[in-house]
């Protein structure tokens, strides 16, 4: 019935707008986990869903992997297969730059400077996220944040 599939797209479209796009994960108790921390010990976030990402979750690695440069902080992200997606992260105010994932790896590492440390709050805490800025799996310009539109 042509009346229902248009009802259903309409339905589909409006829970895709409604869908977050971040995530902001706050680290209790940072400032003591990273004097305890040491290289390769993590922080693993509960999994969350956002707008392009089901079931992905973070790793906070304070003090580094056994494969980032010394001196470096290290955000694992745990991507979904087939995602393919524009995104930027931050520890505190540090931001990582915009970033592309196009679902070739489960993972992606994305190194810091130790310069978040200064941006611990006073009770201890630490704030690091992610937002999607563009969902490529979803083509639907009235859902996107932007729209591409190109002239020759």
């Amino acid at each position: 019935d042509g009346w229902a599939d248009d009802v259903r797209v309409k339905v589909e479209r409006l829970f895709r707008a409604l869908e977050p796009s971040r995530v902001e994960w706050s680290l209790g108790r940072a400032s003591q986990k990273i004097k305890e921390l040491k290289r390769p010990l993590l922080v693993p976030s509960p999994t969350f869903s956002i707008r392009g990402l089901r079931e992905a979750h973070m790793e906070f690695y304070p003090d580094g992997t056994n494969n980032s440069p010394e001196g470096k902080a290290v955000l694992r992200i745990f991507m979904p297969p087939g995602a393919e997606v524009r995104y930027h992260c931050w520890i505190g105010r540090t931001l990582s730059g915009s970033q592309e994932y196009k679902g070739n790896a489960l993972t992606v590492d994305l190194l810091f400077d130790k310069g978040w440390k200064d941006h611990i709050r006073q009770d201890g805490s630490l704030n690091i996220g992610l937002e999607v800025l563009k969902d490529r799996n979803n083509t639907d310009e009235s859902l996107s944040r932007d729209v591409q539109i190109e002239t020759d």
